[in-house]
């Protein structure tokens, strides 16, 4: 299992909560953070760089002599929360919409990046639209776990109707856009998370931690929700994925 977890300014191994329990059900998990953008300009490329880096981080383990010899070749899946979530889907096929990405700033539902883009200046649709329309499709992936993926909205639908492994969304309390139209028109299934919320997909957080983000200048809604509430969203979600990944690509014991 490759995870990948959080949007461009989210902190390494944010996802180490759910590596973990998923290696408690008995998968080998490799959580790969990537390179963090230092700006917006350096962030514009992440959208793509995610699925490269994913592949790559599988190329490595396949050809390790540690870890080769306990990897079944035919049984990888992809994990993704967030913008991690839209790397997953893009490695089952994926494709995103170039112009559509170009104008997402400006519709309705607009990426919670794009604040931080416009005041670093800079506009989406300077993404290099070669890199960004690149297939990443890997057929090694046999699974996909996109868990609150950004730029649903921005997919083309025909390419995840010819998805190469199958793909389940795990959705939040409020539906994202174009959540509906892509189970619709691709049949992808959408698992809502109870009164969840995209911030309850992050580790807990300790009793002062909204405190600290607002001294920080950081959001304290990060720490918006208590441990209990936020416990119980990762409860849900440890136990949807693992039953998702045992019906996919079930233990051989």
């Amino acid at each position: 299992m490759l995870l990948s977890h959080g949007g461009r300014r989210s902190a390494e191994q944010t996802g180490a909560w759910l590596a973990a329990r998923l290696a408690e059900g008995g998968y080998i998990v490799a959580e790969v953070s990537g390179q963090r953008p230092r700006d917006p300009a350096t962030a514009l490329g992440e959208i793509w760089r995610r699925p490269a880096e994913l592949g790559q981080a599988l190329d490595l383990l396949l050809n390790d002599p540690d870890w080769q010899m306990r990897i079944d070749e035919s049984r990888v899946a992809v994990a993704g929360v967030a913008l991690g979530g839209t790397a997953a889907m893009m490695l089952a096929g994926g494709m995103i919409d170039e112009g559509a990405y170009a104008r997402n700033c400006w519709t309705a539902h607009p990426s919670a990046d794009c604040d931080w883009f416009a005041t670093g200046g800079i506009d989406p649709a300077s993404v290099d639209p070669q890199a960004l329309t690149l297939p990443r499709r890997d057929e090694r992936v046999r699974a996909v776990l996109a868990i609150a993926p950004e730029y649903l909205a921005e997919f083309r639908a025909s390419s995840l109707a010819e998805r190469s492994a199958p793909v389940t969304i795990f959705g939040l309390d409020q539906p994202a856009p174009g959540e509906a139209r892509l189970a619709a028109q691709t049949g992808i299934e959408v698992l809502p998370l109870q009164g969840a919320d995209l911030y309850d997909l992050f580790a807990l957080c300790t009793p002062g931690g909204a405190k600290l983000l607002e001294e920080e200048g950081g959001d304290p809604a990060l720490c918006g929700s208590t441990a209990e509430e936020r416990g119980a969203v990762h409860d849900q979600l440890a136990e949807s994925a693992l039953d998702v990944l045992g019906r996919a690509l079930p233990l051989p014991y």
